[in-house]
Protein backbone atom coordinates (compact mmCIF):
# COMPACT_ATOMS: atom_id res chain seq x y z
CA UNK A 1 0.00 0.00 0.00
CA UNK A 2 1.36 3.73 -0.79
CA UNK A 3 1.01 5.48 2.59
CA UNK A 4 0.02 8.95 2.61
CA UNK A 5 2.34 11.66 3.29
CA UNK A 6 1.50 12.89 6.35
CA UNK A 7 1.64 16.78 5.56
CA UNK A 8 -1.22 15.91 3.40
CA UNK A 9 -4.37 17.51 4.53
CA UNK A 10 -7.04 15.07 6.40
CA UNK A 11 -9.52 16.08 3.88
CA UNK A 12 -7.01 14.80 1.29
CA UNK A 13 -6.21 11.62 2.84
CA UNK A 14 -9.77 11.12 3.11
CA UNK A 15 -10.36 11.28 -0.56
CA UNK A 16 -7.71 9.10 -1.60
CA UNK A 17 -8.93 6.32 0.67
CA UNK A 18 -12.57 6.95 -0.65
CA UNK A 19 -10.75 6.15 -3.57
CA UNK A 20 -9.71 3.44 -2.57
CA UNK A 21 -13.35 2.17 -2.30
CA UNK A 22 -13.15 2.54 1.72
CA UNK A 23 -17.09 2.56 2.83
CA UNK A 24 -17.16 5.33 4.99
CA UNK A 25 -18.67 8.41 5.65
CA UNK A 26 -16.28 11.34 4.65
CA UNK A 27 -16.27 13.11 8.15
CA UNK A 28 -15.98 10.33 10.14
CA UNK A 29 -13.10 9.27 8.54
CA UNK A 30 -11.61 12.70 9.08
CA UNK A 31 -12.44 12.49 12.87
CA UNK A 32 -10.43 8.82 12.74
CA UNK A 33 -7.63 10.06 10.79
CA UNK A 34 -7.85 12.90 13.16
CA UNK A 35 -6.82 10.83 16.03
CA UNK A 36 -5.21 8.07 15.34
CA UNK A 37 -3.18 8.86 11.71
CA UNK A 38 -3.16 8.02 8.30
CA UNK A 39 0.03 6.02 9.20
CA UNK A 40 -1.18 4.04 12.40
CA UNK A 41 -4.37 3.10 10.75
CA UNK A 42 -2.58 1.90 7.60
CA UNK A 43 -1.45 -1.08 10.03
CA UNK A 44 -5.29 -2.31 10.18
CA UNK A 45 -6.45 -1.06 6.63
CA UNK A 46 -3.60 -3.37 5.08
CA UNK A 47 -5.35 -6.77 6.09
CA UNK A 48 -8.01 -5.43 3.40
CA UNK A 49 -5.95 -4.59 0.43
CA UNK A 50 -6.63 -6.23 -2.85
CA UNK A 51 -3.61 -8.04 -4.06
CA UNK A 52 -0.72 -5.98 -6.07
CA UNK A 53 -3.36 -2.83 -5.47
CA UNK A 54 -3.76 0.55 -3.55
CA UNK A 55 -7.56 -0.72 -3.29
CA UNK A 56 -9.33 -2.31 -0.70
CA UNK A 57 -11.60 -5.61 -0.94
CA UNK A 58 -15.11 -4.55 -2.06
CA UNK A 59 -17.00 -4.42 0.96
CA UNK A 60 -14.19 -3.28 3.42
CA UNK A 61 -16.09 -0.86 6.13
CA UNK A 62 -14.15 1.85 7.95
CA UNK A 63 -16.27 0.54 11.02
CA UNK A 64 -14.87 -3.01 10.90
CA UNK A 65 -11.87 -1.36 10.71
CA UNK A 66 -12.03 1.02 13.67
CA UNK A 67 -13.34 -1.75 15.66
CA UNK A 68 -10.02 -3.97 15.16
CA UNK A 69 -8.17 -0.56 16.67
CA UNK A 70 -10.03 -0.17 19.32
CA UNK A 71 -9.86 -3.77 20.33
CA UNK A 72 -6.39 -3.65 20.00
CA UNK A 73 -5.83 -0.57 21.71
CA UNK A 74 -7.81 -2.03 25.22
CA UNK A 75 -6.01 -5.49 24.49
CA UNK A 76 -2.58 -3.67 24.75
CA UNK A 77 -3.47 -1.96 27.51
CA UNK A 78 -4.89 -5.50 29.53
CA UNK A 79 -1.34 -7.09 28.40
CA UNK A 80 0.64 -4.72 30.08
CA UNK A 81 -1.15 -4.27 33.17
CA UNK A 82 -0.65 -8.23 33.50
CA UNK A 83 3.04 -8.50 32.17
CA UNK A 84 3.92 -5.51 34.35
CA UNK A 85 2.22 -7.66 37.66
CA UNK A 86 4.02 -10.52 36.51
CA UNK A 87 7.91 -8.40 36.25
CA UNK A 88 7.65 -7.35 40.01
CA UNK A 89 6.76 -11.33 41.04
CA UNK A 90 9.26 -13.97 42.70
CA UNK A 91 9.04 -17.61 42.30
CA UNK A 92 6.56 -19.46 40.14
CA UNK A 93 7.61 -23.29 41.21
CA UNK A 94 8.44 -24.20 37.77
CA UNK A 95 11.68 -25.40 35.55
CA UNK A 96 13.58 -22.07 35.01
CA UNK A 97 14.26 -23.23 31.48
CA UNK A 98 10.38 -22.95 31.11
CA UNK A 99 9.89 -19.89 32.92
CA UNK A 100 12.53 -17.83 31.50
CA UNK A 101 10.82 -18.96 27.83
CA UNK A 102 7.45 -17.79 28.96
CA UNK A 103 9.18 -14.45 30.22
CA UNK A 104 11.02 -14.22 27.08
CA UNK A 105 7.66 -14.12 25.22
CA UNK A 106 5.51 -12.11 27.37
CA UNK A 107 8.50 -9.24 27.15
CA UNK A 108 8.41 -9.86 23.35
CA UNK A 109 5.11 -8.58 23.57
CA UNK A 110 5.18 -6.32 26.50
CA UNK A 111 8.11 -4.47 23.73
CA UNK A 112 5.17 -4.20 21.12
CA UNK A 113 2.66 -3.02 22.94
CA UNK A 114 4.79 -0.41 24.58
CA UNK A 115 5.57 0.71 21.07
CA UNK A 116 2.03 1.50 20.76
CA UNK A 117 2.09 -1.27 18.12
CA UNK A 118 -0.52 -3.36 16.91
CA UNK A 119 -0.88 -6.83 18.67
CA UNK A 120 -3.86 -8.44 18.16
CA UNK A 121 -2.86 -10.29 15.03
CA UNK A 122 0.98 -10.19 15.60
CA UNK A 123 3.17 -13.55 14.25
CA UNK A 124 5.24 -13.26 17.61
CA UNK A 125 9.34 -14.00 16.74
CA UNK A 126 9.83 -15.82 19.80
CA UNK A 127 7.57 -18.89 21.00
CA UNK A 128 7.50 -19.92 24.35
CA UNK A 129 8.32 -23.54 25.41
CA UNK A 130 5.65 -26.11 26.56
CA UNK A 131 5.35 -27.90 29.34
CA UNK A 132 6.42 -31.50 29.08
CA UNK A 133 3.26 -33.51 27.45
CA UNK A 134 3.19 -36.21 30.09
CA UNK A 135 2.76 -34.16 32.93
CA UNK A 136 0.60 -31.49 31.15
CA UNK A 137 -1.31 -32.81 28.24
CA UNK A 138 -3.58 -29.56 28.49
CA UNK A 139 -0.76 -27.43 26.77
CA UNK A 140 -0.66 -29.92 23.93
CA UNK A 141 -4.63 -30.79 22.66
CA UNK A 142 -5.33 -30.28 19.25
CA UNK A 143 -8.32 -30.36 16.96
CA UNK A 144 -9.27 -33.04 14.91
CA UNK A 145 -7.01 -31.97 11.99
CA UNK A 146 -4.23 -32.41 14.51
CA UNK A 147 -3.58 -28.35 14.88
CA UNK A 148 -2.72 -26.94 18.45
CA UNK A 149 -5.61 -25.16 19.99
CA UNK A 150 -3.44 -22.53 20.74
CA UNK A 151 -0.75 -21.33 18.07
CA UNK A 152 2.50 -20.52 20.28
CA UNK A 153 3.84 -17.63 18.67
CA UNK A 154 0.76 -15.66 18.15
CA UNK A 155 -1.17 -13.20 20.61
CA UNK A 156 -3.54 -15.71 22.09
CA UNK A 157 -0.46 -17.69 23.77
CA UNK A 158 0.57 -14.96 25.75
CA UNK A 159 -3.27 -14.10 27.04
CA UNK A 160 -3.18 -17.77 28.39
CA UNK A 161 0.53 -17.05 29.90
CA UNK A 162 -0.85 -13.65 31.55
CA UNK A 163 -4.10 -15.60 32.78
CA UNK A 164 -1.35 -18.38 34.03
CA UNK A 165 1.05 -16.44 35.84
CA UNK A 166 -1.89 -13.89 37.49
CA UNK A 167 -3.45 -17.28 38.65
CA UNK A 168 -0.37 -17.14 40.86
CA UNK A 169 0.35 -13.67 41.47
CA UNK A 170 -3.25 -12.72 42.30
CA UNK A 171 -5.89 -15.56 42.10
CA UNK A 172 -8.62 -12.63 42.83
CA UNK A 173 -7.76 -10.73 40.04
CA UNK A 174 -10.63 -9.79 37.35
CA UNK A 175 -7.98 -9.49 34.50
CA UNK A 176 -9.61 -12.89 33.02
CA UNK A 177 -12.90 -11.60 33.55
CA UNK A 178 -11.75 -8.09 31.56
CA UNK A 179 -10.25 -10.06 29.00
CA UNK A 180 -13.57 -12.43 28.50
CA UNK A 181 -16.08 -8.83 28.09
CA UNK A 182 -13.52 -7.05 25.56
CA UNK A 183 -13.81 -10.36 23.12
CA UNK A 184 -17.74 -10.24 23.94
CA UNK A 185 -18.13 -6.43 23.12
CA UNK A 186 -15.35 -7.48 19.59
CA UNK A 187 -17.51 -10.70 17.77
CA UNK A 188 -16.00 -10.05 14.85
CA UNK A 189 -12.67 -10.30 15.96
CA UNK A 190 -10.46 -12.87 13.61
CA UNK A 191 -9.71 -15.24 16.36
CA UNK A 192 -7.79 -17.13 13.65
CA UNK A 193 -5.32 -14.28 13.06
CA UNK A 194 -4.20 -14.67 17.00
CA UNK A 195 -4.02 -18.63 17.22
CA UNK A 196 -6.75 -19.04 18.82
CA UNK A 197 -9.97 -21.44 18.17
CA UNK A 198 -14.01 -20.14 18.30
CA UNK A 199 -14.73 -21.96 21.49
CA UNK A 200 -10.89 -21.12 22.97
CA UNK A 201 -12.82 -19.64 26.18
CA UNK A 202 -13.62 -23.40 26.96
CA UNK A 203 -10.18 -24.46 26.69
CA UNK A 204 -8.75 -25.91 30.09
CA UNK A 205 -5.87 -23.83 30.43
CA UNK A 206 -8.04 -20.41 30.20
CA UNK A 207 -11.19 -22.14 32.28
CA UNK A 208 -8.84 -23.28 35.08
Amino acid sequence: MEYLKGHLPLDAQAEQLLDRVLIAGKDELILRLAAVSYYRLSGYLFPFREADSDNFRPGTELRVVWDRYCFDRRLRVLLLDAIERVEVAGHFGMPDEQLLGWLRGLYAARNICAHHSRIWNRILGYAPGLPQKNKHPEWHLKDEAGKSLIVGNRTGMVIILCHQFLKLITPTSCWQQRVNELFAEYPEIPLTDMGLTADWQNHPLWKS
